[in-house]
């Protein structure tokens, strides 16, 4: 199971943010959210980062504590008496699916709210779906928006460099 997402739906509402924190704490708070919606302007959408439920996490590779765990389902789970804070899961993670509660010490990752994530049950464009198959389809669904954008994105002069950054994800 995964979150699948169809950035050219997403609108930047970020509901999706709010909703997440909300569920977890009876708090809108965005910056608290486990789902980050980042604004493609200049392509008229806005995309929304999720966990991409990676086959070998990097996150859960390089944690020193062993905090981080993976669970048959691909979702990471954390032990919050192992985690020290150290935000190495932060930087390491690919994607910038991890963000960081400076209140609590904690990574904040999707564990997709126990099979019934808010987020996709609250995104008021369709933009976020919930994938039953066991491998999210986020890494190929990425790739496929960014090959879209690729003429336009040359067009105003974005080195091929610059565009091909999505590959390592397919």
């Amino acid at each position: 199971m995964g979150i699948s997402v169809t950035a050219e739906k997403c609108t930047g509402c970020i509901i999706c943010e709010l909703v997440c924190y909300f569920a977890r704490a009876n708090v809108f708070n965005p910056k608290k959210s486990r789902i980050k919606v980042v604004p493609l302007d200049y392509l008229g959408f806005s995309n929304p980062v999720v966990c991409l439920l990676c086959k070998k996490p990097r996150c859960v590779e390089v944690c020193p504590t062993g905090a981080l765990s993976q669970t048959e389902g691909g979702i990471i789970r954390l032990d919050e008496e192992k985690c020290d804070g150290c935000h190495i899961c932060v930087d390491e993670c690919i994607v910038g699916a991890i963000n960081f509660d400076e209140e609590t010490g904690l990574p904040l990752i999707c564990d997709l709210c126990g099979g019934k994530p808010m987020c996709v049950e609250w995104c008021p464009s369709g933009a976020l779906t919930l994938n039953s198959s066991k491998k999210s389809k986020g890494k190929k669904e990425m790739a496929y928006t960014v090959t879209k954008a690729k003429p336009l994105l040359k067009k105003w002069g974005i080195p091929e460099e610059a565009l091909d950054w999505y590959k390592k994800f397919t």
